[in-house]
């Protein structure tokens, strides 16, 4: 169910842990101990993993196994822990940690599905306007609880977004970017390393949990910077883009072993309680297999993910048609996401945002 957000009065800022920019910016880590039990709004941290490129529904979470064999694609849909949830064949690992995140599987938007503008609409809650800079979530997070000076408290892990077909923002401009050396991984141990996976977005999410427990507000995480040239979810099919088959082998695993290592992770730490992790992609895939053997852009309907910051796990919100081309329950749109976010946060929506909560993600 979804109601009309009321433009409410911005909360009290409160910095939940007194650490210097050295320690939010992942100089110096101290671990934290003590359980994080039922959120408190003021304390929520975030990290946000953006995937660029636009995972397919019906190959990742959301699988038509009745559809026509031009729908459905070659990947076999597999149970999870949640009875009646199914998630593709490509993500085994996140099968067993399905009560630890909800799926919202009915996400669209009227833009065209064009890279830059839909990175912008996840980010920012709004579409581009050459009039206007709408904040990243992560800033605005930062800016109503921690001050408007407070730069480094939302900061981006991974290289920043590259050009990827359009000459325009995508929603990252005005934030802080992280090194990516493993200088301050040195004293994980290997089980941990290898839990995550050894690659640069398995060692950036490990670094996200770094982070989260130094005290940094939000984090950014960029799976990839570029889908040109690249393996990632931008499955056209053919070059230079990519392929069911490297997808297979390469981008969906990535995910699933550094994704459900962070969200198990950070349950065994007490942190995912008051830690919101959202993972999304800035749209989904056309239904119809492309002559190329892929699948074209679509923001018809597409699945985004959402654990943690007291958010139940385990659950489906909406739900999309019969082959996946657009929501048949309860159509969310980036604006609605961007406003139950800030609910979750406990901080008013930007003004001027027209927006309704998403309730049952509360």
């Amino acid at each position: 169910m979804q109601t009309a957000y009321p433009q409410s009065a911005g909360t009290n800022r409160r910095d939940f842990l007194q650490l210097g920019a050295a320690a939010a910016l992942g100089l110096t880590l101290p671990l934290q101990s003590q359980a994080r039990s039922a959120p408190n709004r003021n304390n929520i941290q975030g990290i946000m993993i953006v995937l660029l490129g636009g995972p397919s529904p019906l190959d990742t979470w959301d699988p038509k196994p009745n559809a026509p064999s031009e729908i459905r694609g070659p990947f076999r849909p597999i149970t999870t822990r949640i009875p009646g949830m199914q998630l593709s064949e490509l993500f085994p690992l996140m099968a067993r940690q399905a009560d630890k995140f909800t799926l919202i599987r009915s996400l669209h938007s009227d833009l065209p599905a064009v890279h830059e503008a839909g990175l912008q609409q996840i980010q920012t809650g709004r579409s581009y306007s050459a009039s206007a800079s709408p904040p990243h979530l992560g800033n605005w997070i930062a800016s109503q609880k921690d001050g408007p000076t407070s730069r480094e408290r939302h900061v981006i892990l991974g290289n920043r977004l590259g050009w990827n077909g359009c000459s325009m923002p995508h929603g990252q401009e005005e934030s802080l970017i992280l090194s990516n050396s493993d200088d301050d991984l040195s004293s994980e141990s290997e089980r941990i390393r290898e839990r995550y996976g050894r690659n640069p977005f398995g060692n950036n999410c490990l670094r996200a949990r770094r982070l989260i427990e130094a005290g940094t507000r939000f984090v950014t995480l960029n799976m990839f910077e570029s889908v040109y040239d690249a393996k990632t979810w931008d499955i056209h099919g053919t070059r230079p883009f990519t392929t069911f088959r490297e997808m297979a082998r390469y981008v969906a695993p990535m995910f699933d072993l550094a994704y459900s290592a962070l969200l198990s992770d950070l349950a065994e730490r007490g942190l995912l309680q008051s830690t919101l992790v959202s993972a999304l992609g800035e749209f989904g895939r056309s239904p119809k297999i492309n002559p190329f053997g892929g699948r074209d852009h679509h923001g018809g309907v597409w699945t985004v993910l959402m654990a943690g910051g007291g958010i139940p796990g385990g659950g489906i919100i909406g739900a999309s048609d019969e082959i996946g081309y657009s929501p048949k329950e309860t159509p969310v749109t980036p604006s609605d996401l961007f406003a139950t976010q800030c609910q979750v946060f406990g901080v008013p929506i930007p003004s001027g945002l027209a927006a309704t909560v998403v309730e049952d993600l509360l």
